[in-house]
């Protein structure tokens, strides 16, 4: 399974709306995790220059900075390498699984590697799975200190928040809330 979350220059806009307009992606984290035995076998860290300014906002909520991810390769230059991290795994899973997906799909289709891309065949939401704990869509640091009674350190970056994913994804389905099978 791949475990996943990246950080953007903003947000998705419609999908009809043109692919210059759309985010794009600064920071992609992945942990490749055995499906049964929660294992971490691999994980993929990346900064990618967007070739765009990062505005004060993003930098204030990820402290990404220009300078961060100036001359680290834009996407197509990561392509291979994340394609072969993907390539073989049957699960992904993220917190707002959709906005990081919608986000991948949107730098492949400036590529045109989308129906190349070896997507997951099942997909999880710890968002959507976790809506029954307290009946609304919880925040990461919310669901985390859920289950765990305490938050976690620097949100909004890619590391963190998958590593924070992973334990909550973990003790979800420990409890059978989250079907990995």
């Amino acid at each position: 399974m791949i475990i996943f979350d990246t950080e953007t220059t903003d947000l998705v806009t419609s999908s009809d709306a043109p692919l210059h307009t759309q985010p794009k992606i600064i920071e992609l984290f992945a942990l490749k995790v055995d499906d049964v035995s929660w294992e971490i076998k691999g994980e993929l860290e990346l900064l990618i220059d967007p070739k765009m300014a990062i505005t004060e906002e993003i930098t204030k909520i990820t402290g990404i900075k220009d300078e961060d991810v100036r001359g680290k390769g834009e996407f197509p230059e990561h392509y291979n390498v994340i394609n072969d991290f993907w390539l073989g795994e049957a699960h992904s899973v993220g917190h707002n699984l959709t906005f990081d997906c919608d986000m991948l799909e949107i730098e492949l289709r400036r590529i045109g590697k989308v129906t190349r891309f070896p997507w997951s065949k099942n997909r999880h939401c710890t968002v959507e799975d976790s809506e029954h704990y307290m009946g609304r869509r919880l925040k990461l640091i919310d669901l985390h200190t859920y289950l765990f009674g305490v938050g976690f350190e620097q949100a909004h970056r890619a590391r963190n928040d998958v590593m924070a994913t992973y334990r909550c994804a973990k003790e979800m389905a420990s409890r059978g809330d989250l079907n990995i099978s």
